[in-house]
């Protein structure tokens, strides 16, 4: 009996342990079940936040050294020893004392105003001053005097209400002598202030004065109604400007990024320079006088040139022109002009008005006639002809 027992508390211990070593082997499972699903749902999860973590530090120093380039940009520009300061010194050694002085809304605006370019009076009636008039607000807000600054370059600031392209921002470097008349050069830089061309710019005009006196202008200035570019090269003899007058397309849409309380010489544009740097398509070219803003010329040697897009000739006129059009009764006046119709170019001569040829002695031309034509010309424009 005891040895039936003896055996029965064996078998019942080793139940025990066979059911013991199933839980641990079904727990053995159900961790390895876990630890999957760990590593599908979980650690990927975490994976992906890691890399954001590091990805947003990543942007956050990238934004501080950010902020540190644009400081080093604005200590360049601005600081003790930035570009603008240095330009300080460059001009104090040159000898160019230049003093920013807001002059709107006094009397001395009717002195500045009109020496932009030939829209307006090409030689504008000398302005009298005296030692006390008042030229303005310099930057510190102290007033200015006319006989404070005598022979001393002064960039004058102001706005101009009654320009006909809407209200500008203006911007005139230029010096007056013991006369208080305008002397040597000056350069107007002009830029819209309100509106959708807010900023951007309208004119720059270059003259060369002599004791008050306007010798000459070369401009560029925006066109607002046939939205292109004009380019003028003149002398002015009395009421008459002589050179020519140049019209472009091309896209110039750069926001001034100063005004008149932060302006600095370096500011200021020149008309070379700007043209140098732009890509333009010619369309227009003349040369001949004008006067009153307009094409004025009765020399019979004033010529117009349009061009196609693709650069070649779309018509070349010589002749007389009167306000404006090619207006010329003297029967000397001629025309060749592209015809799509034909493909091919028109030669007329004889009466013209208002920009129309009113004879009849019409006739197609091919390039070697053409050629024969405009030899006996000066013509200082491009001349390609489209191909027959």
């Amino acid at each position: 009996m005891e040895y039936i027992m003896e055996n029965l508390g064996v078998y019942k211990r080793g139940k025990n342990i066979m059911s013991q070593t199933k839980e641990k082997k079904l727990t053995k499972k159900l961790y390895k079940i876990y630890l999957s699903v760990l590593s599908i749902l979980i650690l990927p999860a975490l994976g992906y936040m890691i890399v954001e973590i590091v990805s947003l530090n990543r942007e956050i120093s990238a934004i501080e050294y950010m902020n540190e380039d644009i400081k080093e940009i604005n200590d360049g520009l601005n600081g003790d020893n930035g570009l603008y300061a240095r330009f300080a010194v460059i001009e104090s050694k040159l000898g160019i004392d230049v003093s920013t002085i807001n002059i709107s809304d006094n009397e001395f605006y009717a002195y500045v105003e009109g020496f932009t370019n030939e829209y307006r009076s090409a030689n504008p009636q000398k302005q009298q001053l005296n030692s006390k008039t008042i030229i303005g607000i310099d930057s510190n807000n102290n007033v200015c005097l006319a006989e404070d600054y005598i022979n001393k370059t002064v960039l004058l600031t102001y706005k101009d209400k009654n320009n006909e392209q809407n209200n500008v921002d203006v911007y005139f470097l230029g010096q007056y002598n013991e006369n208080y008349h305008w002397d040597g050069f000056c350069v107007t830089n002009v830029y819209y202030s309100d509106g959708e061309l807010n900023g951007k710019l309208y004119e720059i005009c270059e003259s060369d004065f002599d004791d008050g006196e306007r010798l000459n202008f070369k401009s560029i200035h925006y066109n607002l109604k046939e939205n292109d570019w004009l380019y003028s090269d003149r002398e002015i003899k009395d009421d008459v400007n002589i050179g020519i007058n140049e019209h472009f397309l091309f896209d110039y849409d750069k926001i001034k990024d100063f005004t008149s309380s932060n302006l600095h010489l370096a500011d200021i544009m020149y008309v070379d320079d700007f043209m140098q740097n732009i890509d333009a398509t010619l369309i227009k070219y003349y040369s001949g006088d004008t006067s009153d803003g307009y094409f004025n010329d009765t020399s019979g040697a004033a010529y117009r040139v349009t061009y196609f897009n693709d650069g070649t000739v779309e018509s070349l006129y010589m002749g007389n022109f009167i306000d404006g059009p090619a207006n010329d009764n003297t029967g000397n006046a001629w025309e060749i002009h592209y015809s799509d119709k034909d493909k091919s170019y028109i030669y007329c001569k004889g009466i013209f008005s208002d920009d129309k040829y009113k004879g009849k002695d019409i006739k197609l031309i091919n390039i070697d006639e053409i050629n024969k034509i405009i030899s006996k010309y000066n013509f200082e424009c491009n001349l390609k002809w489209k191909e027959n």
